[in-house]
């Protein structure tokens, strides 16, 4: 972004740089998904505060998605005895699928798991988790009609 590569970039949890402007675009929701036979899930209980689980599927530590999931569900009381670190999204899937534990994504990409019934959500009970989206561009940049445009486009309704 930064050596002129790229004119916008979509990023998830943004971080402030006295370089970068950052639009806000959007919360995504975030959901805890378990392998369909999960007994919570069977119970149709919700995960409350205090909630342990046996093994929880995390991305690494370095991935612009922990940073907020883990402080959210630790200031809950949501934790687990084991934890197994992925690099990506699709590598967790893939791990809760087959049974190997839980985990927390973004909602929008268990969309086709949820359908075909391979993974299921359960409803947090104690708040709303999500992860924050924007645009970021080099400050000094002037967006084409086209980026603004694209920009108006990914806002969330107000």
């Amino acid at each position: 972004m930064l050596s002129n590569d790229v004119e916008l970039g979509l990023v998830a949890y943004p971080v402030k740089n006295p370089k970068l402007e950052i639009v806000a675009l959007r919360k995504e929701p975030l959901v805890l998904v378990c392998h369909p036979p999960t007994p919570v899930r069977e119970a149709g209980q919700g995960v409350a505060a205090g909630s342990q689980w046996t093994e929880l599927c995390w991305l690494r530590a370095k991935h612009p998605h922990t940073p907020g999931i883990g402080p959210d569900f630790k200031t809950h009381g949501v934790g687990a005895r084991y934890e197994i670190e992925f690099d990506n999204v699709d590598t967790v899937k893939r791990a809760v699928e087959i049974g190997t534990g839980v985990s927390i994504v973004p909602e929008a990409t268990i969309l086709p798991e949820v359908a075909k019934r391979t993974l299921v959500t359960v409803p947090i009970a104690d708040g709303d988790f999500f992860r924050p989206t924007a645009a970021i561009y080099k400050r000094k940049k002037i967006l084409t009609p086209a980026m603004k445009q694209l920009l108006t486009v990914l806002k969330e309704p107000a």
